[in-house]
């Protein structure tokens, strides 16, 4: 098991522990997490950068052989300077004048660091004496109170007294406190571990710090003896190094990072200290119940009683609230169930009539201490006990019981409870005279403000539309019979939602060949709106997307669609209540999607006056009846524009008769949009497809030979933009050297230039291209003016007549 599984072990803890665990304590487990983290990445890059390599790299300076510094490496082989060096990195005398002890064993450091701060803080569970008592405490008491598992609470309906199995748990659970308030040592142990995790993390802190600051050395020289060798090497010698440790700046970084992280763990100690000294939310409450306590109320605090027992509840009202502690409180100890039971008397406070059963009691005594210890504290101690649990009894049997909770405040001490009977007996409708319908539209409060009644319809009538009502909203509706003046008690009652208005301000925009945006307004006055359904269908009706959107998004972004397709887009709103939901009327809107763009768009070929532009057609097959390409090019410096048509099936046009010679040597920009026609006969268009292509300039003409030694002229190109002349020559045979010149244009027509290195009888190829140079620094060349000459006997520059030379 290495290193980074046993910190993971012990960083691995029980369930039962997260309940009784300190905000701070599962700060300082994540970042107990970075820190081993930190400490195998540095191992790793320490053992992965030094693995057969050493830790240095090393540069040899010198060599020292007898008496004599040489600058070579003297006696020892050339071939050997990778050994030497490798000798060097690996040489205990070098490392030691580079690393300190600290910094050559830094990764194995921060990891014993983060170890011990590890085994201190999961000191507290792992001792078997304090782990047991925590483990039976949250077992027997805290999961049957807090989470719903407490078999009690069938017996509550028998006596409690005449089960053997209560009796075993609540001695179970007598035992169990009992222990915890004759105990301290959780409470100690928790103190005692986070003072000696400050005291240890200050020591790191000092130590890192300081070998941070002043004890990196960037780089550092040694020197290597060498002995004799007999036979190879007379005389000993001396080598002379200049090294530096690897990856320092990285280890740098892992201790500055390590320092920063402990200082971190620290102040989590410290919190969990003042916390624990100041903080704890159960023991504040019950020292502000004993200051207002009366001489003959029951005490809940006692001077002889360990911290155990509150300790623990004060880490569980941090986790999970002060209310549901002092429910396990009640549960666990006789006392607290005393003061938070509410005081009622049977005799007085229940009151029996034919129909109902009227209960009333007042403030429990810890409500009543709240109240009056809130005036002695400055910080809130107190809560709100605001909920209370009725059972009621039939006479007849304890198997028939209905369980009612009513909530109030320290405002309203008295409450009444209703039992209506639903289940009696039945009016028929065939004997009624008329009907009562009753419209509440809170479910929640039914408010009889809110009741809408419509009486005297007939008995005849087997259905009834009732106007007025709001849209998307829930309603209670009863239906009742009534015979003269006297109207039934039993009724039949369902709830309803009315449907929802249409959505108004359908739209849709950003358009583009695969998605679009839908945006809507939201309506308003609708309680029951759950949210929006967007459909989208193709022309043809087949479903293509059905999305749920919640109430407050006003748009929705369809992706995935199809090129040059029409679409329906439907937005229709939904309500729900409990098991039914109804929906609007759809409001639809069409569409169609854009056509795709061509690709590759690219120049096949380019003379002075024209351009073949090719293309790859969009994804698909291109019906030529239906699509079609639109070409567009143009040239501001020129004023030209040039536009074409040309059918689906195509994909290359040449633009000829394009400006000549002004528009030779010349940049164009060039357009292509796809247009379609869809099924529903809507022309829809790509977006451009915009490439800019140039033509070529005009080449030169009229090649002579000059009257100077060896010069030849040349009548310069029409193009009017030309910005040099390149000249190539090179002899006729196969492999031979090119020679290139690159020429001004001359204010002239004909334009001169003087061959050099030419020697007698040697047959020499001559090309000559017109350049024009583009803004963006792009050179465009003509094609070629070619001629071959030839030194005759004279020493004269003459024109070679036979066959015509090739391109250069």
């Amino acid at each position: 098991m290495d290193i980074e599984s046993i910190a993971n072990s012990w960083l691995a803890e029980p369930p039962w522990i997260k309940v009784f665990k300190h905000t701070f304590d599962v700060l300082e487990d994540y970042v107990s997490y970075t820190l081993v983290s930190v400490g195998a990445i540095s191992l790793s890059v320490r053992l992965l950068t030094t693995l057969g390599t050493g830790d240095l790299m090393c540069i040899l300076i010198g060599v020292e052989y007898g008496n004599i510094s040489v600058k070579d490496l003297g006696p020892y082989a050339s071939g050997g300077t990778l050994g030497i060096l490798s000798y060097a990195q690996t040489e205990k005398a070098c490392i030691h004048q580079v690393f300190s002890p600290f910094m050559e064993y830094l990764p194995y450091i921060l990891l014993l660091e983060t170890l011990f701060l590890i085994v201190v803080e999961k000191f507290t569970f792992k001792i078997p004496r304090i782990a047991q008592k925590v483990e039976r405490f949250y077992a027997n008491i805290v999961e049957h109170a807090l989470f719903g598992h407490d078999p009690d609470v069938a017996e509550d309906m028998t006596d409690p007294k005449t089960s053997t199995e209560a009796i075993s748990r609540r001695r179970q659970r007598n035992e169990i406190c009992v222990s915890l308030k004759r105990s301290s040592i959780i409470h100690h142990v928790y103190l005692g571990k986070n003072f000696m995790k400050v005291w240890v993390v200050a020591f790191y802190l000092a130590i890192n710090i300081s070998y941070t600051i002043v004890g990196i050395v960037d780089k550092a020289k040694c020197a290597v003896d060498v002995s004799p060798f007999p036979g190879v090497v007379a005389k000993a010698g001396r080598m002379h190094f200049q090294c530096r440790g690897k990856k320092m700046d990285f280890f740098i970084l892992a201790l500055w990072t390590q320092t920063f992280l402990l200082f971190l763990h620290m102040i989590m100690s410290l919190g969990a200290m003042i916390w624990c000294w100041q903080f704890r939310s159960v023991s504040n409450l019950l020292r502000t119940i004993e200051r207002s306590r009366k001489e003959w109320e029951p005490s809940l605090v006692s001077k002889h009683d360990g911290e155990d027992f509150l300790f623990l509840f004060d880490l569980l009202a941090h986790s999970s609230g002060i209310e549901s502690t002092l429910r396990v409180l009640t549960h666990s100890d006789e006392t607290f169930y005393e003061i938070c039971r509410p005081n009622m008397d049977p005799s007085k406070h229940i009151q029996l009539e034919e129909d109902k059963v009227k209960i009333m009691w007042k403030p429990a005594d810890i409500e009543r201490w709240l109240m009056s210890g809130t005036k002695h504290t400055r910080t809130q101690k107190s809560i709100d006990i605001d909920s209370y649990e009725v059972t009621i009894f039939p006479a007849e049997t304890v198997n028939n019981t209905q369980n009612v909770s009513a909530r109030g405040t320290r405002r309203k001490p008295t409450y009444s409870v209703w039992f209506f009977d639903l289940v009696g007996g039945r009016t028929e409708l065939s004997s009624a005279k008329s009907r009562k319908i009753t419209v509440d539209p809170n479910l929640a409060d039914y408010d009889m403000s809110n009741q809408r009644r419509i009486e005297n319809l007939s008995f005849k009538l087997t259905e009834y539309t009732i106007l007025g009502l709001d849209p998307g909203d829930k309603y209670s509706v009863e239906l009742g019979t009534k015979t003269g003046n006297v109207a039934t008690r039993q009724t039949i009652t369902d709830f309803v939602i009315t449907r929802p208005t249409p959505v108004t301000g359908l739209m849709v925009y950003e358009v583009k060949n695969d998605s679009c945006v839908v945006q809507w307004l939201p309506l308003e006055g609708h309680p029951c709106l759950k949210g929006y359904m967007v459909q989208v269908k193709t022309h043809d009706g087949k479903e293509f997307k059905n999305v749920a959107v919640p109430k407050l998004a006003k748009s929705f972004h369809v992706m995935g669609m199809a090129a040059s397709s029409d679409y329906d887009v439907s937005v229709t709103a939904l309500c729900v209540y409990k098991t039914k939901k109804t929906q609007g009327d759809p409001s639809t809107v069409t569409l169609t999607t854009m056509a795709e763009t061509v690709k590759n768009v690219r120049m096949e070929t380019a003379t002075p006056n024209s351009i073949v532009v090719k293309w790859d057609p969009p994804l698909g097959a291109m019906n030529p009846q239906t699509s079609k390409y639109k070409l567009k090019i143009f040239s501001e410096a020129l004023e030209f524009s040039f536009n074409a048509e040309l059918a689906g099936d195509k994909m290359q046009y040449n633009f000829s008769k394009l400006p000549d010679p002004a528009g030779s040597g010349h940049t164009y920009t060039v357009e292509i949009i796809t247009s379609i026609l869809t099924p529903r006969e809507h022309e829809v268009a790509s977006d451009p497809s915009v490439s800019t292509f140039s033509t070529i300039p005009h080449k030169p003409t009229n090649f002579k030979i000059g009257s100077r030694h060896h010069e030849i002229l040349f009548t310069k190109s029409i193009t009017p933009n030309v910005s040099g002349y390149k000249i190539k020559w090179r002899t006729s045979e196969e492999g031979s050297k090119i020679e290139e010149s690159v020429i001004p244009p001359g204010e002239e027509d004909e334009q001169h230039f003087k061959l050099q290195s030419l020697e007698e009888g040697m047959v020499y190829k001559v090309n000559i291209f017109a350049l024009v140079t583009l803004k963006d620094e792009h050179v465009l060349e003509s094609k070629e003016l070619h001629s071959k000459v030839e030194i005759n006997s004279n020493q004269e520059l003459v024109i070679h007549t036979e066959d015509q030379p090739p391109q250069v």
